[in-house]
């Protein structure tokens, strides 16, 4: 017989709270009404996303948050009995997702070959989602084989196409 797992319902905020407190402490509010078992969002600065020279890096800049917040906000949200997952970006959103005490990361297809990152994640969490659109199957093949023996319960794959505006 096969054991069904339960899915779990992830509340999505991504960058929704466009680097303002009150816009996250909503966002959070809001989530954490709904049936959702975690809620997961864009941990985000600029310097991982970008040059200083790139047209959108003072837009990055201004979704940077202070790691008290985070901390409160992952308070908040554990203390409803939920769990927070970051969309990470380089070392330091993972160390401040560590930090905080999120539940686990999500590590982007832009990050898919930065085999640090996704070691630090799989050390570090207990679960880490990798984002595998875009990427050829062999190359999404070798990673499997490379960690999924010692890291199977954690590693979660997704795969999916994304455009603007979503």
């Amino acid at each position: 017989m096969v054991q069904m797992k339960k899915i779990e319902i992830i509340a999505e905020i991504a960058q929704g709270y466009e680097g303002k407190k009150d816009y996250l402490d909503q966002l959070v509010s809001e989530s954490l009404k709904s049936e959702a078992d975690s809620i997961k969002i864009q941990l985000v600065y600029a310097d991982e996303l970008s040059t200083k020279d790139y047209k959108y890096y003072n837009l990055f800049k201004q979704l940077e948050m202070d790691t008290n917040i985070w901390k409160n906000i992952s308070d908040k949200i554990h203390s409803n009995n939920k769990k927070l997952y970051f969309d990470i970006f380089g070392d330091q959103s993972l160390n401040v997702a560590n930090l905080v005490d999120a539940d686990g990361v999500k590590i982007s297809t832009t990050e898919f070959y930065n085999r640090d990152l996704i070691d630090n994640a799989l050390n570090r969490f207990n679960k880490v989602f990798i984002s595998i659109g875009g990427i050829e199957l062999d190359h999404i093949e070798s990673l499997i084989e490379e960690k999924l023996n010692d890291f199977k319960e954690k590693i979660t794959l997704i795969y999916g196409f994304q455009a603007e505006p979503t």
